[in-house]
C-alpha cells in the first residue's frame, strides 16, 4: 500500500510540474508558482524515499524555477528560501554521486543564492557565495579543461565578485577581476562567433569596466566601453527582435551612457537616451505587466528622465516625470518591504518630487 501511494504521490508531482512549466510559459506567474508548491509539497508527502534520477533532477528544477518565479514578482525572502534549499540539495547529492554537471550545478546555486543577498544588501554574505561558486568552477575547468561552458560559468562568478568588491570601494580588486573575466569572455566568443549568449556575455564585462572608469572619473575610457557594449546589444537586439531580455539589455545601455552623458554636461544627449531606453522598456512591460524587474525599469526610467530635464530646469516637466516615478517606486516598494533597492529607490523618487517642489515654492 505505501509503495502505491509513494508512486501515485510522484507520479501527480510530475503532472503539477508540468502544468507550473505551461502556466509561467503563459506568464501567469501565481498560479506556475501555486503549482511548483504543490510538486514540493507533493515530494514532502512521499516522505523519505530514494528518488529515481529523474524525480531528483524535477525537485531540482522545482527549487530553481520557484527561486527564479519568486525574484521576479519581487518575493526575495521566498527567492532565498528556494534558493537555499536548492543550495543544500544539490550539496547532499555532490557527495555521492559522480556527475560533475552537478558540482556545477551547485556552483551556480552559489551564484543565485548570492544574487538574492546582493538584492537583501547583504554584501559580505554575497561574496561568500560568489567566492565558493568561482573555487568550484576553477576545481571543474581545471578537470576538464575543453569544457567551455564551465568557463563561461567562471567568467560570470569573476562578474559577481567584482560587483561586490566594487559595491564595497575595493576597485583594484574589483577591476582584476573583471579583467580575467573579460579574457575567458573574449576567447568564449572569437571561438564561436555566432553564439549570441558569449557576445552578451561581453557586454556584461564591458559595462563593469566602464563602470569603474567612470567611478575612477575616466569618462572617455568609460564612455568608450558602454558604447562598445551598446553597439554589441544593439546587433543582438536586431537579430532577434521578439527577444525581450535583448531588447531590455537595449535599454539599460541607453540609460548607462545617458548618465555618463549627464555627468559630462550633455542634459540634451542624456535626455535623449533615456527617452529611447524608455520607449523600449515600456513595450516591454506591456507584453508583461506583472515582471517586476521591468516595474522597476518604468520608475528609474522616468526618474533619469526628471534629472536630465532638471538639469534643463524645466521643472514641471520634471515634476510630472518625478511623479510617475514616485508612483511606480510606492507599488514596488509596498509589495515587498525586504527590498532593500526598492525603498531605496522610494526614498530618493520622494526626495527628488520635494525638491522640485520646493524650488517652485510649494
Amino acid at each position: 500500500l505505501k509503495a502505491n501511494f509513494v508512486s501515485r504521490t510522484l507520479s501527480e508531482a510530475a503532472t503539477r510540474y508540468l502544468s507550473g512549466g505551461a502556466a509561467r510559459a503563459d506568464l501567469d506567474y501565481a498560479t506556475a508558482i501555486k503549482d511548483y508548491e504543490s510538486v514540493l509539497a507533493l515530494y514532502g508527502e512521499a516522505g523519505q524515499v530514494v528518488l529515481s534520477l529523474d524525480d531528483a533532477d524535477r525537485l531540482i528544477r522545482t527549487l530553481d524555477e520557484l527561486g527564479k518565479l519568486y525574484t521576479t514578482v519581487g518575493n526575495i525572502d521566498a527567492a532565498g528560501r528556494a534558493f537555499e534549499a536548492l543550495q543544500a540539495d544539490l550539496e547532499r547529492r555532490s557527495h555521492h554521486e559522480t556527475d560533475p554537471n552537478v558540482k556545477r550545478d551547485f556552483a551556480v546555486s552559489h551564484v543565485k543564492l548570492g544574487n538574492v543577498r546582493m538584492a537583501q544588501g547583504n554584501l559580505p554574505s554575497a561574496l561568500q557565495n560568489y567566492e565558493t561558486a568561482r573555487t568550484i568552477l576553477q576545481g571543474l575547468t581545471e578537470a576538464e579543461p575543453d569544457n567551455l561552458e564551465w568557463f563561461g560559468d567562471l567568467a560570470m562568478a569573476d562578474d559577481k565578485i567584482g560587483n561586490v568588491l566594487a559595491t564595497q570601494g575595493d576597485l583594484a580588486g574589483a577591476a582584476e577581476v573583471y579583467q580575467e573575466s573579460l579574457s575567458i569572455k573574449k576567447q568564449l566568443a572569437a571561438g564561436e562567433p555566432d553564439r549570441a549568449e558569449l557576445q552578451r556575455d561581453l557586454t556584461i564585462t564591458y559595462d563593469e569596466i566602464g563602470h569603474l572608469a567612470h567611478v575612477a572619473g575616466q569618462l572617455d575610457n568609460a564612455q568608450a566601453a558602454y558604447e562598445e557594449s551598446l553597439k554589441v546589444r544593439l546587433a543582438l537586439a536586431a537579430d532577434k527582435p521578439g527577444d525581450a531580455d535583448r531588447q531590455r539589455d537595449v535599454s539599460v545601455s541607453h540609460d548607462t551612457i545617458g548618465d555618463l552623458l549627464r555627468e559630462r554636461g550633455d542634459a540634451a544627449g542624456a535626455l535623449a537616451a533615456y527617452k529611447e531606453g524608455l520607449a523600449i522598456v515600456k513595450q516591454l512591460a506591456k507584453r508583461d505587466p506583472d515582471d517586476t524587474e521591468l516595474k522597476r525599469d518604468l520608475s528609474v526610467g522616468n526618474a533619469k528622465i526628471g534629472n536630465a530635464l532638471s538639469d534643463q530646469q524645466n521643472w514641471p516637466a520634471a515634476l510630472s516625470a518625478y511623479r510617475e516615478a514616485l508612483s511606480q517606486a510606492s507599488a514596488l516598494a509596498a509589495g515587498d518591504p525586504s527590498n532593500t533597492d526598492w525603498q531605496r529607490d522610494l526614498s530618493v523618487c520622494l526626495e527628488k518630487v520635494a525638491g522640485v517642489l520646493a524650488i517652485q515654492g510649494d
